[in-house]
């Protein structure tokens, strides 16, 4: 006799039987199935119903402060030399040489800032403009307002 045939003599003597094993789901996964696919629809749907942006803006409303006397003349984080009177505005991670248009609610007034340093450093808020950008918003004497900010480029 073979070994195998041994071994499986021996097994059967023992009481062991050859059991179908069969797997059964549970009654929830159809369920959970079906509302996994409804929602994964749903979303779909939703993403296209969203207005599409025009190609590269970006519009966002951000906390603005100005800065100018202290740093005039001085080199900026872009290497360029910080003119208090041009249109230039610091952010904490724009790239260098974006172009953003500044809009303040309150006047409607906007001027077009390019980003060429860093800033501001101070807790709440998002963007330090130039005086000169400062001054086309009307907003020297507030010192910090909420601004509107779309993206140019």
């Amino acid at each position: 006799m073979s070994r195998f045939v041994q071994c499986a003599k021996s097994l059967a003597h023992c009481g062991w039987r050859r059991r179908e094993v069969s797997f059964s789901l549970s009654p929830r996964l159809p369920r959970a199935l079906a509302i996994v696919a409804i929602l994964l629809a749903v979303s779909g749907c939703a993403a296209q119903l969203r207005p599409a942006a025009r190609p590269g803006a970006h519009a966002s409303v951000m906390v603005a402060s100005w800065y100018g006397h202290k740093y005039h003349g001085r080199q900026t984080a872009s290497g360029a030399v910080f003119d208090m009177y041009a249109l230039t505005a610091a952010h904490k991670t724009l790239p260098f040489g974006t172009r953003l248009r500044v809009t303040h609610p309150n006047n409607r007034r906007s001027v077009v800032v390019e980003i060429n340093d860093r800033g501001p450093f101070i807790r709440g808020r998002d963007l330090d403009l130039s005086l000169g950008a400062a001054r086309a918003l009307v907003m020297v004497d507030e010192g910090v307002a909420r601004v509107h900010i779309e993206r140019m480029n």
